[in-house]
């Protein structure tokens, strides 16, 4: 999930899934929706672990800001 930054606040601008390569197949913001600002990323990777049959690990969400 991918979020816009504002003061205390944020919001969703975008979610994909990635592909067996482990990246998504298209880019998250394009055209007008490309602007300078802050964001940030949200890797649901605890998502991924359970759903390989990985067991349960300390890693759930994973967010990055930018």
């Amino acid at each position: 999930m991918l979020f816009r930054l504002s003061g205390n606040s944020r919001r969703k601008i975008a979610e994909a899934g990635t592909n067996a390569d482990g990246r998504v197949d298209g880019a998250l913001l394009e055209g007008r929706a490309f602007r300078p600002g802050q964001y940030e990323i949200v890797f649901q990777a605890g998502d991924y672990l359970r759903a390989t049959g990985q067991p349960d690990r300390f890693l759930d969400r994973i967010p990055v800001r930018f």
